[in-house]
């Protein structure tokens, strides 16, 4: 099964993103931040999916992020616990460039994007609780009312069913309706259990295994566009009048989330639709997996949102000030704030916190200071607070 999740996997690896991904997300390299990944020498504590050393946390499940602040904010929490490993090893901590971490980065951010194998054995559960065995057929089990589920027991990810389910989504509730069935919802790994299940007992005879192309977020960008998406949720997804930030929506969630996401939402835009008099999209081919990725990879950047006032406070609370002069105020163990302002992206900030890690500990712990934990966006207030000040006259205080 492990072999079989890789096999669909690397076409998105090694896709050129930064040739396909929309304006803005132009610096996404999974493929080199996989490669960073190995020489790095990160696959001998960490595993992708199951795949690799159990040392650490499985990064395939566990450093599931917003976007690049989150995801350094995860790594930076974790890095004691990582730097006294590799003294315990004997091994040296390993340094970025700030190109090397936004690959590395950004190789993460798309595992994030792919759905894992899921459980048969829920997937079956899933399929009776929720009645879908009332109308359709798998295997030798359910009903004769609708089209049989072994059609898709070819494919290895839920997108070619969730499609389907949307193009044939207000025929199915009329017929729930009459049936007095409720129509079903879907949360988190839903859709992939029932894809496992589909794929365990439905009847493909000698087919040949079906694999999901590589989505391509800059078609997505154009689908988005010519199926009026954004009239309800906004011309860069990240919200309307009508319709809440598909953004926001699918935060830490992958493929097979975000369709059942779509699904939970079908009724209630349609009605809308109806309502704007535009006709409610249909799916075609990979066109649904291709918004998804579009919207998706445009979280990446985090370019809404922020405060640097809260950054500011964040930059004292957290004790930041303990290391960092500000306005020539404070101790200087670290560069001072001043300095920091300098660094051209919040890349480089997250870099130069890395690459110091070591130094940072030792600091610390000669002062019994406590490692601070970064949550959500507190890292992008910071550079946001950073930026301010760069911009700011000398005598700005924390």
């Amino acid at each position: 099964m492990k072999n079989r999740w890789f096999a669909w996997t690397l076409p998105l690896l090694v896709m050129p993103l930064s040739a396909a991904a929309p304006q803005g997300l132009y610096r996404l390299q999974p493929t080199r931040g996989h490669e960073i990944f190995v020489n790095k020498h990160c696959n001998q504590c960490h595993s992708v999916w199951g795949v690799g050393s159990s040392q650490g946390p499985d990064l395939g499940r566990s450093a599931l992020a917003s976007d690049i602040y989150e995801l350094a904010g995860y790594f930076w929490n974790h890095s004691p616990k990582m730097l006294d490993r590799f003294q315990g090893q004997g091994r040296a901590w390993p340094v970025f460039s700030p190109d090397e971490m936004e690959a590395f980065l950004s190789y993460l951010y798309v595992l994030n994007l792919l759905d894992a194998p899921g459980d048969a054995d829920n997937g079956a559960r899933l399929l009776a609780n929720k009645h879908c065995l009332a109308c359709h057929r798998l295997g030798r089990t359910g009903g004769r009312f609708a089209k049989p589920l072994d059609r898709y027991a070819r494919w290895t990810n839920p997108i070619p069913l969730a499609q389907a389910m949307w193009n044939s989504g207000a025929a199915m509730r009329a017929a729930q309706r009459t049936r007095g069935i409720r129509m079903p919802t879907f949360q988190d790994r839903d859709m992939s259990d029932i894809q496992a299940a589909i794929r365990r007992w439905g009847h493909v005879g000698n087919a040949t295994i079906l694999y999901l192309d590589p989505p391509d977020p800059r078609r997505g960008r154009r689908l988005y566009r010519v199926k009026h998406c954004g009239r309800c949720h906004g011309a860069q997804a990240d919200g309307g009048d009508a319709g809440p930030s598909l953004v926001t929506a699918s935060r830490k969630k992958h493929l097979g989330a975000m369709a059942g996401s779509l699904w939970n939402h079908a009724y209630a835009m349609e009605r809308e639709m109806a309502a704007q008099n535009v006709a409610l999209p249909r799916f075609e081919r990979q066109d649904m997996a291709d918004i998804l990725a579009y919207v998706y990879f445009t979280g990446f950047t985090g370019s809404s949102g922020g405060s640097a006032a809260r950054g500011r406070s964040l930059f004292s609370s957290h004790g930041c000030v303990q290391c960092h002069m500000v306005a020539g105020t404070g101790l200087a163990p670290g560069p001072p704030v001043e300095r920091l302002a300098k660094l051209e992206s919040p890349v480089a900030l997250v870099t130069a916190m890395w690459n110091h890690v070591p130094q940072m500990r030792r600091w610390m712990q000669v002062q019994a200071l406590a490692w601070p934990q970064f949550r959500d966006h507190e890292i992008k207030d910071i550079w946001l607070y950073l930026k301010k000040t760069r911009r700011a006259p000398a005598t700005a205080r924390p």
